[in-house]
């Protein structure tokens, strides 16, 4: 879904651009599946790193992945586990100059994350005062867009 949403992004025109992951692996695994699939159709200034790396860069539109599903419970996402997790949510939240863009699915961090988790409670912000796109209108997965 993240490949066709930066498809369509590059196809609108909007080149500046970056995706930001909390893990090293999966910010290599997007960056080779867009270079595979979309080659020269990506967004021109496209930006794939971890949230650790996006330190300091900002960005029209900024796509936060938030890649974590179950049935494990997540370590990095969850604050109580991660006690670095809410500075590094704030980094990347905050990387945006325009558009931010999260992706995941409410449904699966609601099991991999405590009831009051501060990700939760910030796509509950992000429900009320912005937009939430069906991702499966993408790429037939049930995956969401939450956009702010």
């Amino acid at each position: 879904m993240l490949v066709q949403l930066l498809e369509l992004l590059g196809l609108r025109g909007v080149n500046d651009v970056g995706v930001v992951t909390p893990y090293r692996l999966q910010s290599r695994r997007i960056f080779g599946q867009v270079r595979a699939r979309l080659g020269r159709s990506a967004p021109r200034d496209l930006e794939v790193a971890t949230i650790h790396r996006f330190q300091g860069r900002e960005k029209s539109v900024v796509i936060l992945d938030t890649v974590d599903a179950p049935p494990g419970g997540s370590w990095f996402l969850n604050e109580r586990r991660n006690p670095d997790f809410p500075r590094l949510l704030n980094v990347a939240m905050s990387r945006s100059r325009e558009t931010l863009i999260v992706v995941g699915t409410g449904a699966g961090l609601a099991k991999t994350l405590p009831p009051d988790a501060l990700l939760l409670r910030t796509v509950d912000t992000i429900r009320e005062r912005g937009r939430v796109i069906d991702g499966s209108r993408l790429a037939g997965q049930g995956s969401a867009l939450l956009a702010l």
